[in-house]
């Protein structure tokens, strides 16, 4: 590794710059060569001043492509830092501490991250020697040097040339001064620069990709930046053992961009109106807009107004049909995209500029391997009458993930994150399999569900006779979000089935929740949005630590869930947490993200590398790691936006709020008199600890309130926690009642524990769950199913090997001819039940054991249980267990319906299963359900 070597100071007296050769390709010259060279500057100077002394950046165009010899002017690059031409303008001085025109560029920035100022030079081949130096003086540390690299052997975005990426080189540490940027000098050679580059586009566009014929065609100055005025002096670079590359052709150095949408962290939003290029293209495994890496946040539309989803931190809104022009024009005044079906004019009339807000066309929802030709129809259709090339397709799939993988540009995935036996904190790996299965050739986002599924508030009425309003807990979301980027996610659908702006308080509840949890977003926005997988540590039991990279530094995500069966998001205690970080270096810097933007955290380096600390951590740490302090100063600059007193106030309410629904819940336990102690304390716990965080807050110290709040969410995650734990005592590991799904609902479950409680249960309902005689099931209507594969065996059999009671059980099988198979897109095998009758108003008790000796590959859940009335959104699973399992689940139809059960063997592997029954039981008058179960009114 080269060392880094002192710049010499400049001054009038000390000329160093001056008095050692200037070297070009293939070797140097002598002074007379720069009298020369200096009296054709003050020519150029003097027809500068003549025509014009400030060159707005909005003339600049590109004049180099192939061998030809460059204009070796300075242009700006790309930036999302200016609105306007006028804030950037360059003009050619004379510097006395240099003795030699020099580039002197104004910058007038808002907000934004950085600037790069790109100059052309003679394409030549990266070799060990090849060495530039550039002297660079700016009223702010930090700029850096930059080569732009080609690949011709990877096709460009643009389809005229190879792939372009920026290397990064030396940077700048002193403002105000002369700086020496050479390249020997970088903390990194070029040769693992290069490596290094290639490893990360492997990751992006595939295995195929490849350095050869790479050459360097262009030297750039990457400046980062805040809001307000920016100075630098640019000199001229210097170039030595270089050796001449002649590409046959090279792609042209992006333009600059204009940046007016705040949607895409101010991408601009400007198109042609004549037809060309859409806004929106794929790169890889990357949606960009206006050429910067985009991470949607989607929110299904319910007919809110756009500027209100804005508001609360969405930059997307899918729609169920086309968009009508109304809505088009909404879409425009608020920054906001679209995803939505083709207009029914498909095929007929052009899709024109008026689309221009439609980030994505979709093809519809919960796609499948059948709906695979009418997919290629519609794509075929969209590709002809888009006014726009290259806008996305985008496919929400449920099946299939290769064959969608290959048609569209983007995926939408998905599982139920309610199926018992299936935690949040799986979700990470399902979206991990179901990337890797669609090939992982194009961005996949995956969804998170921000309300219960209908099926579960339908079940709820049946057997309660009411529904008390039943939000999801912000950590749970917290939880699947996070698990989502960790497994590759490039974007987040936050499913919603009603209107976000409605004003009864459980509507206004989840809105916050959203609105917050898209605020945690922004820190993990550029990591998700274009940055790769860097694999994961789990240095306990109870703590998994994911780690995400881009060129800027690294994303640790850091969750902590004890293995103990029913612990839920966030009753982690709040604690000093030390965990390892693999991936960065010895020089990087650790930032906690916390309500009020990143503060620096505490390390200690070993010889396995950097182990960080962090104080008082909650369950769920967003560490930020870099070496780069402008980057962070950028991100905290984006928090500033929203006052740290409001931040830290939605945060405050949302805690409050559920405080407030969990008092009640144990209120209404203890007038049924089963409330616990624990919970007693640790509820008078969150209630004081929201006390200190609201005194801070009123004090004006709102930083110093996220603690309390980390704590009492901590307490109220526990005594939720606690409750569920007591209900589900009486029951089988694997039990699935609506009644335990959420604690608003556990004091029903005890009252009807109390009606109920010792009533006989009516005889079993279903025929042939006893797994004894086959004839005896096909009789009764037993089926069994298998996925259309042929390289797929399947095995159902009663076997004698192992059973519960009786002589057999059943014997369900799946193998595939492929050594690694991966997920299975499909069931490879589903047996669905002889129906049963069942009556209305009855609690349904459907029972049974199961046994998986090995893991079940190709997918999480395992065996998957359930039934027709609550769905497969509502079921039981089980990945592995070696012993007999009992599971249960309780459901109500309402009226009289006949029912069946599904035993799905959701991968590869073998499962057996044994006394599967339904049994019934005549439920309480509705009226004695649905009484109010307040202190008060208890009888």
């Amino acid at each position: 590794m080269a060392s880094r070597k002192p710049h010499p100071k400049l001054t009038k007296t000390n000329r160093n710059l001056d008095q050692r050769p200037r070297q070009v390709l293939f070797g140097g010259f002598g002074s007379g060569f720069r009298v020369i060279r200096v009296f054709f500057a003050a020519i150029c100077l003097f027809f500068c001043l003549l025509l014009g002394p400030v060159a707005s950046f909005g003339q600049t165009t590109d004049s180099f492509s192939g061998h030809k010899t460059p204009d070796r002017s300075w242009r700006l690059n790309s930036t999302d830092c200016m609105t306007r031409p006028d804030d950037f303008r360059m003009s050619v001085r004379s510097d006395e501490g240099l003795g030699v025109p020099v580039n002197s560029i104004d910058v007038n920035c808002v907000e934004g991250t950085e600037i790069l100022l790109a100059q052309p030079i003679e394409p030549s081949w990266p070799i060990s020697e090849f060495d530039i130096q550039l002297d660079v003086k700016s009223d702010r540390p930090g700029a850096r040097m930059k080569l732009r690299l080609v690949l011709p052997s990877v096709s460009g975005t643009e389809g005229d040339g190879g792939l372009a990426v920026w290397l990064d080189g030396p940077k700048a540490n002193q403002g105000g001064h002369w700086n020496r940027l050479r390249l020997s000098d970088n903390d990194v050679d070029l040769k693992t620069l290069i490596k290094r580059q290639i490893w990360f586009l492997r990751a992006r566009y595939g295995p195929d990709v490849t350095d050869r014929g790479a050459y360097i065609d262009a030297v750039g100055l990457q400046l980062y930046s805040g809001p307000g005025k920016y100075s630098v002096s640019v000199g001229e670079s210097e170039i030595s053992g270089a050796v001449a590359a002649r590409p046959e052709s090279a792609p042209p150095i992006a333009n600059h961009r204009l940046v007016n949408d705040p949607a895409v962290r101010k991408a601009s939003a400007e198109t042609s109106q004549d037809g060309g290029q859409s806004l929106a293209r794929r790169n890889g495994t990357v949606i960009e807009l206006a050429g910067q890496p985009f991470f949607p946040r989607i929110i299904q539309y319910n007919g809110e107004p756009f500027a209100m989803l804005r508001d609360l931190g969405f930059n997307t809104v899918q729609l169920n049909t086309a968009a009508t022009d109304q809505q088009l024009a909404s879409a425009a005044e608020t920054g906001m995209w679209l995803i939505c079906p083709p207009p029914p004019s498909l095929g007929i009339l052009p899709m024109d500029s008026r689309f221009d807000r439609v980030v994505a066309w979709s093809l519809g929802n919960d796609r499948r391997s059948a709906d695979f030709p009418l997919g290629q129809k519609l794509v075929d259709q969209i590709r002809q009458s888009d006014f726009r090339r290259d806008r996305p397709v985008l496919a929400d799939v449920d099946s299939g993930f290769a064959a969608w993988g290959n048609l569209s540009d983007a995926m939408i995935v998905g599982t139920s994150p309610f199926v018992t036996g299936f935690g949040p904190e799986n979700y990470g790996q399902w979206v991990s399999q179901a990337r890797l299965a669609s090939g992982d050739r194009i961005p996949v986002w995956a969804d998170v569900p921000s309300e219960y599924p209908t099926e579960l508030i339908r079940q709820v009425m049946n057997i309660a006779g009411r529904v008390p309003p039943l939000p999801l807990s912000p950590q749970r979301m917290e939880l699947m979000t996070f698990q989502s980027i960790a497994g590759g996610a490039r974007g987040i659908r936050f499913l919603s089935h009603t209107r976000l702006d409605a004003n009864d308080p459980h509507t206004r509840l989840r809105a916050n929740t959203l609105a917050w949890l898209n605020r945690r977003l922004d820190v993990a926005e550029a990591w998700a949005a274009g940055g790769i997988i860097l694999g994961s540590v789990t240095p306990d039991n109870a703590t998994n630590v994911s780690a995400l990279k881009h060129s800027r530094g690294q994303l640790l995500i850091v969750t902590r869930i004890s293995p103990e069966s029913y612990r839920i998001p966030g009753d982690s205690e709040v604690q000093t947490v030390r965990i390892p970080d693999r991936w960065s270096g010895v020089s990087d810097q650790a930032w906690q993200f916390t309500d009020e933007g990143l503060v620096p955290l505490a390390g200690q380096y070993h010889a396995s590398g950097t182990e960080i600390h962090i104080d008082q951590a909650p369950w769920l740490s967003l560490v930020v790691v870099t070496q780069d302090p402008q980057f962070i100063d950028g991100i905290n600059q984006r928090f500033r936006q929203t006052p740290a007193s409001q931040a830290v106030e939605l945060r405050s309410n949302l805690t409050q709020q559920w405080l407030t629904i969990l008092q009640l819940v144990h209120e209404q336990m203890t007038g049924q008199a089963r409330s616990l102690v624990e919970v007693d304390q640790a509820i008078a716990d969150a209630r004081t600890l929201v006390q200190s965080a609201e005194n801070h807050i009123r004090s004006a110290a709102p930083s110093l309130a996220s603690l309390p709040l980390d704590q009492a969410d901590q307490r109220l995650a526990w005594s939720t926690f606690m409750m569920n734990r007591s209900a589900r005592q009486p029951f089988a590991l694997h039990t699935d009642s609506p009644l335990l799904a959420h604690p608003a609902v556990l004091p029903m479950h005890w009252q009807l524990a109390t009606q109920l409680a010792g009533k006989p249960w009516e005889p079993n309902a279903l025929a042939g769950g006893d797994f004894e005689n086959l004839q005896h099931m096909v009789n009764a209507g037993w089926e069994n199913f298998r996925a259309d594969d042929p390289n797929l065996q399947t095995q159902v059999e009663l076997s004698g090997s192992s059973r519960v009671q009786g002589t057999y059980s059943l014997l369900m099988g799946a193998s595939h001819n492929s050594a690694h198979p991966g997920l299975a897109e499909s069931p490879p095998l589903r047996i669905s039940s002889a129906p049963a009758f069942i009556r209305g108003n009855k609690l349904v008790w459907i029972h049974g054991w199961i046994r998986v000796p090995r893991p079940i590959t190709g997918s999480e859940h395992g065996v998957l249980v359930y039934d027709s009335l609550g769905g497969p959104e509502m079921g039981v699973c089980c990945q592995q267990n070696d012993q007999w399992q009992e599971f249960s689940m309780f459901r109500s139809s309402g009226q009289d319906t006949e029912m069946r059960i599904q035993i799905v063997l959701d991968g590869y592997g073998s499962a057996m299963l044994d006394e599967l029954t339904i049994q019934t039981i005549e439920l309480p008058t509705p009226e004695i359900r649905s009484a109010n179960q307040s202190p008060t009114n208890r009888q």
